[in-house]
């Protein structure tokens, strides 16, 4: 059985952009404004929420409500575009608005249900609609909402809809428990880091200060040359193989052309730190540790950082360039462009670091690998929920669930 379509546009009460606003004086002067910042995998997260200074009226226009959809209209990187979350308003009962460079989604709830929705629009089918409804100007890639609200949704029952939110619900937790070991593994990262060194911004400890230009025996920029996905030529890796925390994602690959010296010259080794120079303010800087076997090469927004051993650890400078504190600092430093922010070779070298002793940073070198082993293992059996929950999904958007199909239990 399939369902009817219909466009979007047809099943919402209202669709709009934000607001923005002045700097708020204080946080009772001032507005929660929602970001694409706040936007992580489907979840909406408030560890930094702007506050911003907006008339009473636009509060009122601009405010969020239970079921309403946030989705992401501008990004420095085309990945990012229509990423979305469903709201559920915070314990806190303050009014939170959202940001001009996202759509609110409000369903008509006689029509269709909001998780029903939500749930749909984070599809394959959904995601393939994406690709041709976005375009860039001026470095920044842009939704083209038109298009976006033109886009035709599978329209089950009420009553089967609510059916299948209550499957996928129970599917996206054993996803969401699984997913949950990589926020938790940078948290463990950090509490490591500032157990073993102490606070990066104090330094009860009294290292050394230096700069990551003091260990540093090269930079470089990565390759220029297009990329293809058709497999033709040596693995490049791009700044979104690089998550937000620094952590590698090989799950999307592409490949590079280059004459054999050109593979020479730009070829990866080892403990090359992989540090994006180009990007959107809130992700210019992550910084990813290169410790694969597998022949590659970095592309242009990335700059190769080959760090001289005798005097740092490529571990310990990698969790260093990835601690807040130093994210903060990037992003303060960085230069901005419409939507994108940059900081070159010479700026990351001048970017401080502390310098303990070798034989801690080999310590802490060891704990991060058994660290990472661990994180490897819960990967692999998140892809497997990962997978049932792409089944389910397609299923239930074909029409195809049977109406007693039930989640299988799995071990959290």
């Amino acid at each position: 059985m399939s369902f009817e379509e219909r466009p979007l546009h047809s099943l919402l009460e209202d669709a709009a952009t934000g607001t923005w606003g002045a700097p708020a004086d204080s946080a009772t002067d001032g507005f929660p404004v929602l970001r694409s910042t706040n936007i992580h995998k489907g979840t909406l997260v408030l560890d930094d929420v702007a506050l911003r200074a907006v008339s009473d009226e636009a509060a009122v226009r601009f405010a969020l409500r239970d079921g309403d959809i946030l989705v992401t209209t501008s990004s420095g990187s085309s990945e990012l575009i229509g990423k979305n979350c469903l709201f559920h308003q915070p314990p806190d009962d303050r009014t939170y608005l959202f940001s001009n460079f996202t759509l609110r989604l409000r369903p008509d709830q006689s029509q269709i249900v909001p998780a029903y929705l939500y749930y749909y629009l984070n599809s394959g089918r959904a995601k393939d609609e994406l690709k041709g409804i976005h375009n860039t100007t001026s470095g920044l890639r842009n939704l083209n909402t038109t298009l976006y609200l033109d886009q035709p949704v599978p329209l089950a029952p009420l009553p089967q809809q609510r059916h299948i939110v209550e499957l996928l619900d129970r599917a996206d937790d054993l996803r969401r428990k699984r997913a949950e070991t990589d926020r938790l593994a940078s948290h463990i990262v950090q509490a490591l880091f500032r157990k073993m060194f102490g606070d990066p911004i104090t330094n009860p400890m009294k290292w050394p200060a230096g700069s990551i230009g003091d260990v540093t025996l090269r930079t470089q920029y990565g390759t220029s040359k297009p990329a293809n996905r058709e497999g033709k030529g040596v693995l490049v890796i791009r700044m979104n193989n690089i998550t937000a925390d620094g952590y590698l994602d090989l799950s999307e690959l592409k490949h590079v052309e280059l004459e054999e010296e050109e593979v020479g010259k730009y070829l990866l080794h080892e403990g090359d730190l992989l540090f994006n120079r180009t990007n959107s303010i809130d992700l210019v800087g992550k910084t990813g540790l290169w410790d694969s076997s597998v022949e590659a090469v970095a592309a242009s927004y990335i700059v190769r950082v080959e760090l001289d051993r005798t005097k740092a650890v490529p571990a310990y400078v990698w969790a260093w360039m990835n601690m807040p504190s130093t994210r903060k600092a990037m992003m303060a430093q960085a230069r901005r462009a419409v939507g994108m922010a940059n900081l070159n070779a010479e700026e990351l070298r001048a970017l401080p670091l502390l310098l303990p002793d070798l034989v801690s940073q080999e310590e802490f070198s060891a704990y991060l690998g058994r660290l990472l082993v661990a994180r490897s293992r819960a990967r692999q059996a998140q892809a497997v929920v990962g997978t049932l929950f792409e089944v389910i999904v397609r299923r239930a958007f074909s029409g195809s669930l049977a109406a007693g199909t039930r989640v299988p239990e799995t071990e959290h």
